[in-house]
């Protein structure tokens, strides 16, 4: 792997061989190969100059253009006032800021409109979700194979970017399907290519007291749970002198980070939160940089722009509204939608990525609950 700003390289990845007798050098399963050809890609990707960046993903956006205009309803009627035809004109600069923002409200009352009639095939299974707002509305939503294996490829860019240790064991403490989870490994971002340590998981309707002495039994190497959680957890832990002594990392999702929560995580357990930006609909949208507190787009998959009330881009140190779109899903594309999301505009990067930097993101909060005998728990 690449050699990092730091100046020390990565750990490798510990790669499982599918040929029998052969360690070295080293043959994956397909799945794998497809997942390391990527990794590449994304490697060399992520430090173009930026020019040729913006351009490849002006190539990528127009090949979703074309397809919304061509095969999705919602899009052909959206489109159809514009002085240039999308299915035929070249998409440049000028005619992409031209196109107009997409709401939630707008896709949730086009309903079946907004998804594409027509799928290429190579883009694979089609998968059928929802999220939901702050009223408690859902609104379904469309992936692909392909998608989906761009999230766990970017899964595999952090782990990579920030060099864990695949051969610890990782505890995640956040909405579960079940109280208590144990696996084999990391997950579906490593299954088809590596030999990892084992995962547990417990549900975030637990006390942070009780969260605390489960994490004591389990001495994790690697903790990933929702911003708040572990500052509330600094808190015990500092109060109580307890530490946990194999763990090297703590990853946040799903909410916003304060320079408060990042603290607490570093004098209560001695490492620096580690936080990345997605949503269901997008994927991985921005992933924090390795070696500082912002974030980099991941502009592989998403085209970001930051805009005031009026449409207009904001500059460095400003804050605007996150408007994305993906430059991968052809099931239900999202073309320069309105994530209800802010985010604050950040400068060039020293560490050599010229991925986007995004200085902070703001979008919406999530706090923890006090409960009547000092019980706090995060509410869904």
């Amino acid at each position: 792997m690449r050699e990092s700003a730091a100046g020390t390289a990565p750990p490798g990845l510990p790669i499982r061989s599918t040929v029998e007798g052969v360690t070295w050098p080293v043959f994956p399963e397909p799945a794998g190969e497809a997942m390391l050809a990527m990794i590449w890609q994304l490697e060399r990707s992520e430090r173009l100059p930026a020019n040729r960046l913006h351009a490849l993903q002006l190539v990528q956006a127009r090949a979703v253009v074309r397809h919304a205009a061509t095969h999705v309803p919602f899009y052909r009627e959206l489109w159809r006032g514009l002085d240039f035809d999308p299915c035929v004109d070249p998409l440049t600069p000028k005619r992409f800021a031209a196109l107009p923002i997409v709401t939630r409200a707008m896709l949730a009352q086009a309903g079946v409109a907004a998804v594409s009639a027509v799928v290429p095939a190579g883009h694979g299974a089609i998968q059928i979700g929802a999220t939901s707002d702050a009223n408690g509305s859902t609104l379904p939503f469309r992936s692909t194979g392909l998608t989906q294996f761009m999230w766990r490829a970017l899964t595999l860019r952090d782990h990579l970017w920030h060099r864990r240790d695949l051969g610890g064991k990782l505890a995640a403490i956040r909405r579960m399907p079940q109280a208590r989870i144990e696996e084999s490994n990391w997950g579906l971002a490593t299954a088809s290519l590596c030999t990892t340590g084992p995962a547990v998981g417990l549900d975030i309707d637990h006390d942070i007291v009780d969260q605390a002495a489960w994490l004591i039994e389990q001495n994790p190497d690697s903790l990933i749970t929702y911003p708040d959680n572990p500052y509330a957890l600094a808190g015990w832990f500092n109060g109580h002198g307890v530490r946990l002594p194999r763990l090297h990392d703590v990853r946040t999702i799903s909410a916003p980070v304060t320079p408060e929560h990042r603290a607490a995580c570093r004098a209560a357990f001695g490492v620096s939160l580690v936080d990345s930006y997605s949503t269901k609909r997008l994927g991985y949208i921005a992933l924090q940089c390795p070696a500082h507190d912002h974030y980099h787009v991941q502009e592989e998959s998403v085209v970001l722009e930051l805009v005031d009330a009026d449409g207009v881009p904001v500059v460095k140190g400003t804050r605007g509204r996150v408007i994305a779109t993906s430059l991968l899903n052809f099931a239900m594309p999202l073309v320069r939608y309105d994530t209800g999301d802010h985010a604050t505009a950040g400068g060039a990067c020293n560490c050599g990525r010229t991925l986007r930097v995004l200085g902070r993101i703001n979008g919406r909060e999530r706090n923890t609950m006090q409960l009547p005998g000092h019980q706090r728990r995060q509410p869904s």
